[in-house]
């Protein structure tokens, strides 16, 4: 949110060091997330709940 910010300038810092791109939902975002940083077997692959890491994010703050 803009107000919690002092200045334009810190508006635009946090924009481009905070931006994580564009998705279409919380589960996109986890799976993108998770797919960028470790390397997921194929055998657990199909175990893996986005819908529910991505719910666990937003109540969690990640």
């Amino acid at each position: 949110m803009i107000s919690h910010f002092s200045t334009i300038d810190e508006v635009q810092k946090a924009m481009k060091e905070n931006y994580a791109g564009c998705h279409e939902g919380v589960a996109d975002f986890a799976e993108e997330l998770t797919t960028d940083t470790i390397e997921i077997p194929e055998s657990l692959a199909f175990y893996i709940d986005y819908e529910k890491m991505g719910r666990d994010m937003e109540l969690g703050g990640v």
